[in-house]
């Protein structure tokens, strides 16, 4: 369900890099959408389905790019339970792997 809102993200989903450039390009900062700087943000909607148990992750560019997606990964099949036990998990692994960014996470498990 992820999509980034950047220059790099566009050239991955046309096959125009790899994923493992998105990391070193020197245009991956710059980004289509973002919050705080007009009065009005234009938002992604979409509709998915949701079973009990489901975990949702929203994350800055901060976890993502120390981590990547297999570390998110690995950390989500932790089963750790408690979704905020899960976000510091992430954010003390990006610390570790270098923090040289900000780091936001949300994680929301999805209820019967």
């Amino acid at each position: 369900m992820t999509r980034d809102h950047s220059h790099v993200f566009a050239l991955k989903e046309k096959g125009l890099i790899e994923e493992d450039e998105i990391y070193t390009h020197p245009r991956r900062n710059e980004i289509y959408r973002s919050l705080g700087t007009a009065d009005a943000v234009e938002v992604e909607c979409f509709d998915a389905t949701l079973h009990p148990g489901d975990l949702l992750l929203l994350c800055s560019d901060g976890l993502w790019e120390m981590l990547r997606t297999d570390g998110i990964a690995d950390v989500l099949l932790l089963n750790l339970g408690d979704p905020q036990v899960i976000c510091d998990e992430l954010v003390s692994r990006a610390n570790r792997a270098g923090g040289e960014d900000n780091i936001s996470v949300v994680v929301v498990r999805a209820v019967g």
